[in-house]
């Protein structure tokens, strides 16, 4: 989901990364645009700036760009998930950072409005809070399902044949379960075999 409100859907299928199928949108009134691909993301990560009762803003780009480039230099990987340690250090944040971000730089010109009402306010904890806004599957009309190209929740599974995968830690109990994603097809269609090759057909029910 973009900053605009616009919904974006990644390729569909039971494996969408060999899905032709694509989503057709039609964008605030301007012609219809096909949004595929593992770039177009649908889940989004806010970092609010705040104490118990009061938000101030919400870190920009340039600020959790730097967070990650830092991270990765000292540790060789990302962040995913700071720890409450890292989140509670929100007053140091804005004191020290906010002439590198514009969201930091709001959040701070806030917290000094903040305390020039009452100066005793320094004195209470600031906190960064984050927050994980994920679009769940999207259905398309033939039964596929839309799921996260760059999924950040990818787990690891071994099936009872010992063929080891990577599937999406939100549908882990379908595999575990039947052996295999769950499938939805219309109403009017039922799937069967292919010759025996594995591979699932749709057929008009009678």
């Amino acid at each position: 989901m973009t900053k605009g409100g616009k919904i974006l859907h990644a390729r569909g299928g039971l494996k969408h990364r060999r899905s032709k199928e694509t989503t057709s949108l039609k964008l605030r009134g301007k012609k219809d645009k096909n949004l595929t691909g593992p770039e177009l993301h649908k889940f989004s990560r806010i970092l609010g700036v705040g104490s118990k009762k009061k938000i101030f803003g919400y870190a920009g780009n340039k600020f959790l760009e730097l967070v990650m480039t830092l991270y990765h230099y000292k540790n060789d990987k990302y962040l995913s998930y700071a720890s409450p340690k890292t989140l509670s250090l929100g007053r140091l944040t804005l004191f020290n950072t906010w002439f590198l971000d514009k969201g930091i730089k709001k959040a701070f010109q806030n917290y000094l409005k903040y305390l020039a009402v009452n100066p005793f306010r320094i004195f209470k904890k600031v906190y960064m809070q984050s927050i994980m806004i994920i679009q769940p599957v999207d259905l398309m009309p033939n039964g596929d399902q839309s799921m996260c190209d760059g999924c950040p929740d990818i787990t690891y599974w071994k099936d009872k044949d010992g063929n080891e995968k990577l599937v999406w830690s939100c549908r882990l109990e379908e595999p575990m379960k039947y052996g295999d994603f769950l499938r939805m097809i219309p109403k009017n269609k039922e799937t069967v075999p292919d010759n025996g090759s594995g591979m699932v057909a749709e057929i008009e029910k009678k």
